[in-house]
Order: C-alpha cells, then structure tokens, then sequence
C-alpha cells in the first residue's frame, strides 16, 4: 500500500492505493484534468499528465551527494551539485531584485554549463572502477541528460519551485506514522485516514479551524471552494 499527494500551497489531498502506476492515478481523477504544471521526484508516471513536468532538484542533490562520498576519482558530481545550488541562489538574488525570470542570454549561458558538466561527467565516468557506482553514476547522468529541460525549467520561470519540498513536507507525517505505529490493517483503513488527514491539513494550509470544518461536514454545509 502507498500514499500518493496532491498538494499546493493552500490545499493538499490524500489518496491511499494498493498499487503505484496509471490506473490509481485516473482513479483519483486529478490530475487526470489538471491543465497546470507537475513538481516531482523523477517519478516518471506523471509525464503523460499535466502540461509541463518538473524534477526536483533538492533530490538530485542528494544523488550526486552520494557520488561524491563514494566516488573519490570524479569531480563532475561536487562540480554539477555546486552548479545546481548556485542558479537557485542567484534566482533569489533576482526575485529579491524584483524579476521573474532571467534573460534569454543568461539561460543559454547556464545550460551551456550544464552541458559541459554533463560531458565531463560521460568522460569522468569511464573511470570509475566500480561497477555497482559505475552503473549508478552512469544512470544519474542518463537522466540528466533526457530531462535538462524538467530540471532547468526552475531558471526559465521564477514561479516553478526548485523542489518538491512542499510535497514531502505534507507527506512527513505519513513517514512519522509508519515509523511510530507501523502500517495499516486495512485499505479501508487507510482510506478513512487520509480522507480525515486531508480536511485537517487544507484546513490548516487556509487558515480554518481543523475542528470547524470537520463539524461543517456533519452539518452538512460547504467545506471548501
């Protein structure tokens, strides 16, 4: 059994599935009809929906982190890693200057340093000598480099985040459950939960008293416009 979110700023829902894949998906019928953009951890299922796709890149941080560790004859990951955080930090810089977005030569200039990184990395990588870390580092810069534009759309648009931390925040709790009490009895269960986690948490997002709406749902009025 999983938990899969759909979250923004001011709303979250919860949906409880056996399996992961299309059909829950269209199950839940959300973003089945959702026309905006997708924030995600490289969790390719949601390609065939919404209308951009955006990697987080918090998560590819970590991957290379652990590159980094593990694989002292490289230098592209700690390279490409600093690359990554700095766009971000000079995109607050730019916001905090008042712009949404940087010019057409700036982009060109940063996936031009992209590129060169992920070359380096394709010649670096013929180094390594561990297979188990070859493969992972060999798979890392594969999917850098099919998705450059899901990872540098933060850079092109001031408003798409540069993580899907919003989403893991939402979903901590869900770990600290798992962690603390185990998993559920039943997909009944489970469903109920969510459904009750879900009021409670856009309650909180919009400012509402959790207790309030749920006592609007018993009397039967409008929760959530």
């Amino acid at each position: 059994m999983y938990v899969r979110n759909y979250s923004n700023e001011n709303t979250v829902i919860y949906k409880a599935h056996k399996n992961k894949g299309h059909s829950p998906i269209q199950e839940d019928n959300i973003l089945t009809r959702f026309c905006g953009g997708i924030m995600g951890d490289h969790d390719t299922t949601l390609q065939r929906y919404g209308i951009e796709n955006y990697e987080c890149n918090i998560h590819v941080g970590r991957y290379l982190e652990e590159l980094i560790q593990n694989i002292k004859n490289i230098t592209w990951a700690t390279k490409l890693k600093e690359f990554i955080f700095r766009m971000n930090n000079t995109k607050k810089i730019a916001i905090s200057f008042g712009l949404k977005k940087f010019d057409k030569d700036k982009i060109k200039e940063y996936e031009k340093e992209f590129d060169s990184l992920l070359e380096l990395a394709k010649e670096e990588n013929k180094l390594i000598k561990s297979s188990y870390y070859k493969e992972k580092a060999n798979k890392l810069y594969r999917r850098l480099k099919k998705y450059k534009s899901n990872h540098l759309y933060f850079i092109k648009d001031f408003e798409v985040p540069f993580d899907n931390n919003l989403s893991e925040q939402d979903l901590r709790m869900f770990k600290t459950k798992t962690k603390i009490s185990g998993g559920f009895r039943s997909m009944e269960a489970a469903k109920h939960y969510v459904n009750t986690l879900s009021i409670i948490k856009t309650s909180i997002k919009r400012g509402i008293n959790p207790f309030e709406s749920i006592k609007a749902i018993f009397n039967k009025q409008i929760l959530f416009s």
